[in-house]
């Protein structure tokens, strides 16, 4: 189902984008929708050795539901295969037209560029990029419909701080692009020399689970939900009886706190989403409420507008974040009430974009010699360092 639907919004996208590998993602959808029926057929009549006990149990568009009825059918689909003579086009990941997303020596890892033929026929092409330290996993192709190109930097012959506009030329029977590869490679801090999370791709995104430091307060602490979340593990305040704190004082002196040490590169005013699970107050009176601080200010306390819903698993909650210079700083954590259950802190340095999920987490490492803990449900102690 899920490769129906997707298959089938890509047919479409491309479509309108000129691209003739539409009908290839139209022909995926339809094979997607021919195994679906299959499968409930051979449920409903293969299991041959329970007769037909289970006969007609299973049906690959279950209703009536009203208008959910509809989940079931297959979208919309388009069939264009190319016009006229065949003529490159180029998609980046991330979106932006001949500029491809950033890659980062703190997250490594390596981009795609997508090669798309807009007509009828076949493409051949070479790629050349503009410093030997551009890697590809090819350098020549030819396609009909489209072909994948994946991109990663060599960064032990990379130069740290370079100026230089660093691109991709690809010429072809069918024209020739440009892609521009935007290289973030700061002189310092070096990968293996910093702590904490380190910015890159315009935010600094964080799995609740992977605090820096805990402070526990009054026998109470954050501790770790095994496989409680939507892309990791999530924290929450045990014992759930514990009295809500709200003033910054009171907040200071006795709630629970989860420290994540940060390097940033820019100052300035940036947001922060706090992602947690869609929990409802404990008990009568009570909010979902944490507060925040940046390295020794005063503990905040976030109100409780959230976005989010309980179909997504996810409350947001956003604040406006000051950082007065670059370098190490250290976000902080407090409970307010308990029953929050928090999943993945971003601090977006950029214009945050839309995604299900968030940002991949970015690259972390600890200090030397730090244990930090990790204090599942039901244990005591479970010390592991990353």
């Amino acid at each position: 189902m899920n490769e129906k639907v997707i298959c089938a919004d890509k047919s479409m996208r491309h479509a309108a984008a000129g691209r003739a590998c539409s009908r290839d993602y139209a022909l995926r959808a339809r094979a997607a929708a021919d195994r679906i029926i299959a499968l409930t057929d051979q449920y409903n009549t293969g299991l041959v050795t329970a007769g037909d006990k289970w006969r007609y149990m299973m049906s690959w568009a279950p209703g009536p539901w009203g208008s959910q009825r509809h989940q079931f059918e297959m979208p919309p689909l388009s069939d264009f295969d190319g016009l006229g003579r065949p003529t490159l086009d180029v998609a980046c990941e991330g979106g932006r037209r001949g500029v491809l997303a950033d890659l980062s020596v703190y997250t490594q890892g390596k981009r795609f560029i997508d090669l798309h033929n807009t007509g009828k026929g076949e493409v051949t092409w070479k790629a050349v990029p503009s410093h030997p330290w551009v890697k590809l996993d090819r350098s020549v192709g030819r396609f009909a419909t489209r072909q994948r190109l994946w991109v990663r930097i060599d960064w032990d012959r990379a130069p740290a701080a370079s100026g230089d506009e660093v691109a991709i030329d690809i010429e072809s029977s069918a024209g020739k692009q440009r892609v521009v590869v935007p290289v973030f490679f700061p002189a310092g801090p070096g990968r293996d020399a910093v702590t904490g999370f380190v910015e890159s791709h315009g935010h600094v995104s964080m799995e609740a689970e992977h605090f820096t430091r805990h402070r526990e307060r009054d026998g109470v602490a954050w501790q770790v939900v095994k496989g409680l979340g939507r892309s990791g593990d999530s924290v929450a305040v045990f014992p759930a009886t514990v009295e809500s704190r709200s003033g910054p004082e009171a907040i200071r002196a006795h709630s629970p706190a989860l420290e994540y040490d940060m390097h940033l590169f820019r100052a300035g005013e940036f947001e922060l989403h706090l992602d947690c699970l869609p929990t409802q107050p404990v008990a009568p009176g009570r909010g979902v409420r944490l507060a925040i601080s940046i390295d020794d200010g005063a503990p905040r306390v976030l109100d409780e507008r959230f976005r989010g819903d309980v179909m997504s698993n996810l409350r947001r909650c956003t604040a406006s974040v000051e950082i007065k210079e670059p370098g190490r700083h250290t976000l902080t954590v407090w409970m307010v009430d308990p029953g929050v259950i928090l999943d993945k802190l971003v601090l977006h340095t950029e214009a945050p974009k839309d995604s299900y999920l968030g940002p991949p987490e970015s690259y972390w490492r600890p200090a030397e010699g730090d244990k930090q803990r990790r204090l599942p449900v039901g244990s005591r102690r479970d010390t592991r360092s990353r």
